[in-house]
Formats: structure tokens, C-alpha cells, sequence
């Protein structure tokens, strides 16, 4: 099947017998697809498999693979919104949903040239301070509760992520939900006026079937948001910062569903 095409297919391994669920993109319709081994039509509510189980499960995918497709019915809810008294949300792109989800992930084990990394755009308006202490994600298909986050704040250099911000590297936190996450930064990170990015990756092994996928937009707020896959593990040629239709293809232009919380002056 051509992964590039407006419909998104997960395949994951259910004993001997490998079955597909499918949505297309254009209308939101479940396409149902016959099992691998045979059987009866059906869809399923899966991610994409884990990376060791690519080869042995004979999958077929491509090497977009690593994005996390779903029905409208698994459709994984926007992370809950946990405001602090003194909280606010500064920005919002937590909607719109496309019902595609791309990996951003550090494997703790296994294929670690599949590590990868997301990221999105958002402007702090001319005039303003911000605090932010808290990302929301929508998310997908972890699998499991042994799960931490990093995130990460970057300042914009010509459209992609530059410097981190200074005291905006965040690790092994533990997020409120699963798979979306209301993710707290603690004492936060302060932001001047200006173009910045942020980053949130997953930290947890595939051996327990994780797999995080970050939940994809429709529609493109700022810059569109962009991808890296270092170790090119994944095959796509995407080992430094590029915008998710190069990587995937036209069918995966979008930004990605996040919400940042905080205080503002």
C-alpha cells in the first residue's frame, strides 16, 4: 500500500495474525481491510508496531511506518487541562485533529537509530513575558505506564530549532494522562517576546510495545512543524530538522496538537 496516499493504515501484530485499520484522511471514514492471514473484515484500534518487531513480523510498511494511525473511535482525546490558580493558556493548537500521529521518541532500548525527535512553532507577541509551566499533548499508542517526557524550548533560527532556551531542557517528567499528556514544568521557563520551538519526546522502551506518536493538525499555525530522525533509522533520509510532507508525504502536512500553560505580563 502506498503510505503517501490521503488514508492512514496501522498494522499491529495480534498473534499469528497481522490485521490493518485504516482511516481515510479526506473524509474521516474507517476503511476496513482484510486480515494479513485471512478472516473476516475488521478494524482495529492499534499503533504502529514496535521497531524490533518491523523485520520479524514481515509488515510490509514503508518508511513512514513510524506514523501512528487510527479510527475516529481510538482517536486518543486531547491531554486534560490542569490549570494552577495562577495558570493561564498562553497559546493553543490543540485541536483540529487529523487523526495522524508521528513518532518523537527515545527508545530505551532496542532499534535506538529509531530515535526521534518532533517539533512545533509558536510566537510570544511583541510586548509580552511569558512563564510557561505547563505542555499539553495529544498523543497516542504508548502501551504502557513506564513512560517519562522530555521537553524541550528552542529559539528560532530561520525557521527550525536553534539554541535551547536558556533553562528550557526539561527531563524524565511524568505527565498526567496517557497517551496525551498535561505535562508540568515545575518552576517553568521564562520567554521574551519572540519565535520559538517546542519539542516533546517520549522516553520508554519498545520492548513493553511503546510507541508514541504526537497527534497531527490540519491546518498550519506559523512555521510548519518538522521532524528529525538522527540515526536515519527510519529510513526516510530525514536526519536533520524537515517539515513532515518531505519526510511522509503531502497526506502529513500539518502542525502538531499542543497547548502551553502559565502566566503571562
Amino acid at each position: 500500500m502506498d503510505r503517501r496516499k490521503p488514508y492512514h493504515c496501522a498494522t499491529p501484530e495480534s498473534g499469528s495474525t497481522i490485521r490493518r485499520s485504516c482511516m481515510n484522511r479526506r473524509n474521516g471514514s474507517p476503511l476496513l481491510l482484510p486480515a494479513h492471514s485471512g478472516g473476516a473484515n475488521i478494524v482495529v484500534r492499534h499503533h504502529f508496531p514496535e521497531p524490533e518487531n518491523f523485520m520479524k513480523t514481515n509488515l510490509l510498511l514503508g518508511a513512514s511506518a513510524l506514523i501512528a494511525l487510527t479510527t475516529a473511535s481510538a482517536f486518543a482525546a486531547p491531554a486534560p487541562v490542569r490549570h494552577s490558580p495562577a495558570a493561564q493558556v498562553l497559546y493553543n493548537q490543540n485541536s483540529d485533529s487529523s487523526y495522524a500521529y508521528v513518532n518523537s521518541q527515545n527508545y530505551t532500548s532496542g532499534v535506538t537509530a529509531n530515535n526521534d525527535q518532533a517539533a512545533d512553532d509558536f510566537i510570544v507577541p511583541s510586548g509580552k513575558s511569558w512563564k510557561v509551566t505547563e505542555v499539553d499533548v495529544t498523543g497516542c499508542c504508548a502501551y504502557t505506564n513506564a513512560i517519562t517526557e522530555n521537553v524541550y524550548f528552542y529559539k528560532d533560527k530561520n525557521g527550525a530549532p536553534g539554541k535551547l532556551v536558556k533553562h528550557g531542557s526539561f527531563a524524565n517528567l511524568s505527565g498526567t494522562g496517557n497517551p496525551s499528556f498535561a505535562i508540568s514544568l515545575g518552576k517553568g521557563v521564562k520567554l521574551k517576546a519572540g519565535h520559538y520551538w517546542v519539542s516533546v519526546v517520549a522516553n520508554c522502551n519498545s520492548k513493553d510495545g511503546c510507541g508514541w506518536g504526537w497527534g497531527e493538525r490540519s491546518t498550519i499555525e506559523n512555521d510548519a512543524a518538522l521532524w528529525q530522525n538522527p540515526g536515519n533509522g527510519r529510513g526516510t533520509g530525514c536526519s536533520s530538522w524537515t517539515i513532515l510532507e518531505t519526510c511522509f508525504g503531502n497526506a502529513y502536512a500539518g502542525d502538531f496538537m499542543f497547548e502551553l500553560q502559565g502566566t503571562s505580563k
